[in-house]
């Protein structure tokens, strides 16, 4: 899968776990297990986007 690829599927599942923490929001309902996917899916696609810049920048030095 390319990182183009990747980034979409992240952005795509952040999105539908928004979407199912605001349901449960709105039922009044325990949302932590979403909460923590949420925050796990921003971390990966946060190292996915930091990787690409540092590469880009390390690989012009050479």
């Amino acid at each position: 899968m390319s990182k183009i690829q990747l980034h979409k599927s992240i952005v795509h599942e952040i999105g539908r776990v928004n979407d199912r923490i605001d349901i449960k929001i709105l039922r009044g309902k325990s949302y932590q297990r979403e909460a923590e996917r949420h925050r796990m899916l921003v971390v990966q696609l946060g190292r996915l986007e930091r990787g690409g810049i540092r590469s880009g920048w390390f690989s012009s030095l050479f």
